[in-house]
């Protein structure tokens, strides 16, 4: 599904147009990026520090992400960042970084991320500050969900920043799995505004049909994290959600006055 959507806030536009509250200042999704090669998406840097190995692209169920393991890398350290494009904070404010992950046969923690503001190219060359976000950790014996990174306050910088995802690991004992995923920075104010609508959306977490308790609906549209329409369903209350991915969703009514209400929630 993801291979054929637009970049675009389609499903929330509406709402940040009407709120007054700034629309995501950067998002990458990943659909760029060739399963099982190493990540080379324009603007962004993957680096080996120790080791050889690099972050690859990965799909599973048409949703594309980047992956680091160093499951049978023969080497005893991998260390590896997978690094933004600069992002240009001037012209908004309270910004916050969001991004999902998820780890399979967990061994070890070893995935974080990090801010900088002088980084030109090279990892080793620049000053990196750690930021706190909750990861995907477990189980030992297969895949972990999605897990929602929560609201990262960026806040404090100003100018150009760069977001650096670092795995450090090592075959035999530290070789877990990390996939990241609908990576965002957005001011906090838009996604202060997104969840204070009021929607019922049941049951939540769902795992195959989504009910909305509305009456006035014309259209249902569901969008990824990041904003991207996953799909729209006309003049129902009950939407099938089997065929999406795993995640954290918004869905958005629209009534037949092209009014709009939103919520967020999980699929399983």
């Amino acid at each position: 599904m993801k291979k054929n959507l637009r970049r675009l806030f389609v499903a929330v536009a509406a709402l940040f147009f009407t709120t007054g509250a700034s629309a995501q200042i950067f998002s990458e999704d990943f659909t760029g990026v060739v399963p099982d090669e190493d990540i080379a998406i324009e603007g962004w840097s993957n680096e080996a520090i120790e080791g050889t190995r690099l972050w690859i692209g990965k799909e599973y169920g048409e949703n594309f992400y980047a992956q680091f393991s160093a499951y049978n890398s023969g080497e005893t350290v991998n260390e590896a960042w997978l690094v933004t494009p600069g992002i240009d904070l001037d012209g908004s404010t309270n910004e916050v970084l969001k991004f999902i992950t998820k780890s399979g046969y967990y061994k070890h923690d070893g995935l974080s991320v990090f801010v900088s503001t002088d980084f030109t190219g090279t990892v080793g060359a620049a000053m990196w500050t750690e930021l706190d976000a909750t990861f995907a950790a477990g189980p030992d014996n297969g895949y972990s969900d999605w897990i929602e990174s929560g609201n990262i306050d960026l806040s404090s910088y100003s100018g150009t920043i760069f977001i650096g995802f670092k795995y450090l690991g090592g075959d035999p004992d530290e070789t877990t799995t990390f996939q990241v995923d609908d990576v965002v920075v957005m001011s906090a104010d838009a996604i202060e505004n997104i969840e204070s609508v009021s929607l019922n959306v049941y049951p939540n977490p769902a795992t195959s049909v989504l009910n909305i308790d509305a009456n006035d609906v014309n259209r249902v549209v569901i969008s990824s994290i990041t904003g991207q329409k996953v799909m729209v369903v006309e003049n129902s209350t009950r939407v099938n959600i089997s065929d999406i991915p795993e995640g954290i969703y918004f869905v958005t009514v629209v009534d037949n006055n092209n009014n709009t209400s939103t919520s967020k929630f999980v699929k399983k």
